[in-house]
């Protein structure tokens, strides 16, 4: 996935084992051992896989996904 850091959102998620974290524009190795990304690894907020329109709510405690 790394080959796609600093290209677009669409390039990442072209590979689907791949996530894109929008603050730092980079692509990485989803971590397919936990359901959502570690905070460690991409905020939430940052976060985007699968899709690149999303915007995943933090701060709701029942973490809604909101189209942006």
């Amino acid at each position: 996935c790394s080959q796609n850091t600093n290209r677009t959102c669409e390039e990442c998620l072209k590979n689907v084992s791949c996530l894109w974290c929008n603050t730092n524009k980079a692509c990485l190795d989803y971590p397919v051992t936990r359901i959502l990304p570690p905070s460690s690894l991409c905020t939430l907020s940052s976060a985007r896989w699968g899709v690149c329109w999303g915007l995943f709510k933090e701060e709701n405690p029942y973490a809604r996904f909101e189209n942006n």
